[in-house]
């Protein structure tokens, strides 16, 4: 960075008004430009209990080496990590030359669908930013995490077993739940 003292005067030719000076302090910065190749955006499917590792590259097209930043967030709280070299409260960080591609790593654990939820195609947003040492510019990329198709059914209730007879019928009151995370056609048989 380069700071300039610059000293200025204001006066009147109308009026008969004693000069004014003031003095700013102006700072003559870089700019930076990073760039997430995959765009702003991403939709990936994931399965439940499994561990998520992600791996999105960024490049640094400014002409000055740059000290870039990476805070993870997201719309929900699962569990994440980095994997990276450089971790400093919560945060990663790489030194990036100019015209240099390097990749961020992560992970985020999926949780198990559980009553339901989450959804078939639906799950939380994860927002990665980056931060440029240069002029304090970010760049952010959205994972949308959608969960992939679980089924299960359980019997939550059932009435006392029945002994039947050959050639008897009888009725028994069973509840029974989707547990999956989409709507699901259940089929009992005997």
């Amino acid at each position: 960075f380069r700071r300039v003292l610059f000293r200025s005067q204001i006066s009147s030719n109308i009026e008969s008004v004693a000069p004014q000076f003031f003095y700013l302090n102006i700072t003559v910065a870089p700019y930076s430009n990073l760039d997430f190749w995959v765009g702003e955006e991403s939709d990936l499917l994931v399965d439940g209990g499994i561990r998520t590792s992600v791996a999105v590259n960024i490049t640094n097209n400014a002409s000055l080496q740059d000290v870039v930043t990476f805070d993870l967030g997201a719309n929900a709280n699962w569990q994440w990590g980095w994997v990276m070299t450089t971790v400093e409260n919560g945060s990663a960080k790489i030194t990036m030359d100019p015209g240099t591609l390097h990749y961020v790593y992560f992970w985020i654990d999926i949780p198990m669908v559980k009553d339901a939820m989450p959804l078939s195609g639906t799950g939380p947003k994860f927002t990665l930013t980056a931060t440029s040492s240069l002029d304090y510019e970010t760049t952010t990329w959205d994972l949308n995490l959608k969960m992939s198709t679980f089924r299960n059914v359980s019997i939550d209730r059932s009435d006392e077993d029945i002994l039947l007879a050959p050639g008897q019928d009888g009725r028994l009151k069973i509840d029974v739940r989707n547990n999956g995370n989409i709507a699901n056609k259940m089929n009992i048989t005997l």
